[in-house]
C-alpha cells in the first residue's frame, strides 16, 4: 500500500465515512481472524466503505453481529495495532508475487509426450491437457501416487499458477 492510498484511508476514517460514522459499530477492540488475497483490487473495505481493496483483513468483534472484510489501514485502527496488519499484508503481497512468477520459473520441462512438469522441494507437479482446459497433479516426496485437483484451468499459465497453489496447500498440510 502506498502513502497516497494510506492517506486516503486515514482521511475516510477521520471524516467518519461508512461504519466509522455509525453508532453501534465498535471502533476499537477488533481482532483479525483471517486474511486473503482477492487477486485483483475488486473489493471494498466494509468499515470505511470507500477504499478499494485487494488484500482483505477479516475483522471480528465480540459486540458486533458480523465479521467485516477490511483494508489494511482500517484493520490497523480497528485493532489498534499498527504493525501486524502491515506484516500480514506484506506476506500476502510476497505470496502474490511468487505466484505470479511461478509460471516462468526456471525448471519447467516437457515430458516425452509434451506434458509440462516441474519439481520443487521434492514435489513433482504436472499440468495435463483436459477436454476443456488443463488440470494439475502433484506427487509428494516419497509417494508414488499423483493427486489430481478438481479444478480445470483455461490457460497453461493459469494451470502453472494452480501448481503453485497445490504446492502451497500440500506444504501447509505437511505433505
Amino acid at each position: 500500500m502506498d502513502e497516497e492510498e494510506r492517506r486516503g484511508d486515514d482521511d475516510a476514517r477521520h471524516r467518519g465515512l461508512g461504519k466509522w460514522a455509525r453508532a453501534g459499530v465498535p471502533k476499537k477492540g477488533w481482532e483479525a481472524v483471517d486474511w486473503f488475497d482477492l487477486e485483483e483490487p475488486i473489493g471494498t473495505c466494509e468499515m470505511c466503505e470507500t477504499s478499494t481493496i485487494r488484500f482483505v483483513h477479516v475483522m471480528r468483534h465480540a459486540d458486533y453481529h458480523e465479521d467485516l472484510d477490511c483494508g489494511c489501514v482500517c484493520a490497523e485502527h480497528m485493532q489498534e495495532d499498527y504493525v501486524n496488519p502491515r506484516k500480514r499484508e506484506k506476506v500476502l503481497r510476497n505470496r502474490a508475487g511468487r505466484r505470479a512468477r511461478f509460471a516462468e520459473r526456471k525448471g519447467w520441462k516437457l515430458s516425452a509426450n509434451g506434458t509440462p512438469y516441474i519439481k520443487v522441494d521434492g514435489h513433482h507437479m504436472v499440468v495435463a491437457k483436459r477436454k476443456s482446459g488443463f488440470g494439475v497433479g502433484i506427487t509428494t516426496p516419497g509417494s508414488e501416487k499423483c493427486t489430481w485437483g478438481k479444478k480445470t484451468y483455461t490457460t497453461l499459465e493459469a494451470a502453472k499458477r494452480g501448481c503453485f497453489d497445490a504446492l502451497e496447500y500440500t506444504q501447509e498440510k505437511g505433505g
